[in-house]
């Protein structure tokens, strides 16, 4: 779908869709096109961080992540059942445990949480408060990637040039 998006000058959709793939696959491939897309066309957000690279790993290899998560819990229980049975030290493995069920839990709780959107309208209104009449921050264009906060009616509480500002609903496209 970017290809076309693209071969139809709609960098904004190409973006998108190359965000939703990148999610799925983390090729580097596609990262330098987006890249290149958005430096091609100014636009801000596109700078990927070693975060966005895990979590884009996390989510196309999510089901061998979580077997070898499942493999590494069985072991250290295997582990922890036969020093007990054999009157050995079980000290050390459940630390091991206990220190990877709960790097493990946050992780999957607060690790994973980042939300991203692109811009999708023209002439797009930043405002200081979730409101119509509320101060005009800037007035952006198209295809911006910015980082979601946070929810409120129909605004979005997002990121822009380390402020925090808010957009409608409508002028966004949520990618994850």
């Amino acid at each position: 779908m970017a290809f076309i998006k693209e071969n139809e000058g709609d960098f904004t959709n190409t973006l998108y869709y190359l965000n939703l793939y990148y999610l799925f696959k983390a090729d580097k491939k596609v990262l330098d096109k987006m890249m290149d897309l958005a430096s091609d066309n100014e636009l801000k957000g596109y700078k990927f961080t070693d975060a966005e690279f895990f979590y884009a790993f996390f989510q196309a290899n999510l089901y061998y992540v979580f077997g070898g998560v499942l493999a590494t819990f069985l072991f250290l229980l295997v582990l922890i059942i036969k020093n007990k049975i054999n009157k050995r030290d079980v000290l050390i493995p459940s630390i091991f445990l206990t220190s990877f069920i709960a790097l493990f839990f946050f992780t999957i709780n607060f690790g994973l949480d980042s939300h991203k959107g692109i811009i999708t309208n023209d002439n797009t209104f930043l405002m200081d408060e979730p409101s119509a009449g509320a101060n005009l921050v800037e007035k952006v264009g198209k295809g911006h990637r910015v980082e979601i906060l946070s929810k409120n009616d129909i605004w979005y509480e997002i990121l822009w040039d380390k402020e925090k500002v808010y957009i409608r609903e409508n002028n966004l496209a949520l990618i994850n």
